[in-house]
């Protein structure tokens, strides 16, 4: 199924479980991303790839320094997918 094809709850899934792999998979989607789930700026850069590659898009360096939750994480990636 190609990215453009995928539902708000299938893009959803996925990136949780982008996340899952750098923070466990422990997540609510208030949770901020760096303060609440330790996500150092490593991991942040790996996460960062991981959606590109998945979603193929390239993900903005200013747009992904205002993502702050795991909930904006999730819009955006919609956004851009949808």
């Amino acid at each position: 199924m190609a990215a453009g094809e995928l539902t708000n709850e299938q893009i959803e899934a996925k990136v949780l479980s982008i996340l899952g792999e750098y923070v466990g998979d422990d997540v609510s989607m208030e949770d901020n991303l760096m303060t609440e789930l330790g996500a150092d700026s490593m991991d942040m850069k790996q996460i960062t790839i991981e959606i590109e590659n998945c979603f193929d898009f390239e993900v903005d360096d200013a747009d992904f320094e205002e993502l702050k939750t795991v909930g904006d994480l999730v819009a955006y990636v919609q956004k851009r997918v949808g």
